[in-house]
């Protein structure tokens, strides 16, 4: 918000500075065309740092209302899903895989050495 409102108040105030200048300087030898052209370009830049602020404040806004969106229909779907479809998977299963072997693991402590080569 803070960079969107300094470049509005740096193009008002080039801008507005620089076509003051213009209108009290009518008169003898005006004042010089680099100066003219330095605030013309001040004031350009500042509007553009100023729209693109804008449009990076309401780019960001919409980002976070598709978070919040998304998350809440995930939050749905999970909800009338649920955990429905794991019973089903686990019967298949069971009814096509074979049976593993249930094997003991080694009780855990110190290794002792066999003086055998592994």
């Amino acid at each position: 918000m803070a960079l969107r409102w300094a470049g509005i108040l740096v193009a008002v105030i080039s801008v507005t500075a620089t076509v003051t200048a213009n209108v009290v300087a009518t008169g003898g030898a005006g004042i010089p065309d680099a100066v003219t052209i330095t605030g013309i370009a001040t004031g350009a830049t500042a509007t553009v740092v100023a729209v693109a602020a804008h449009c990076y404040v309401r780019l960001d806004a919409k980002l976070d209302r598709l978070h919040e969106l998304v998350i809440t229909r995930f939050d749905q779907v999970d909800t009338e899903i649920g955990d429905r479809n794991s019973g089903f998977v686990e019967g298949y299963l069971i009814a096509h895989a074979p049976q593993g072997s249930v094997v003991p693991l080694a009780p855990r402590g110190k290794r002792v050495a066999t003086g055998e080569d592994e």
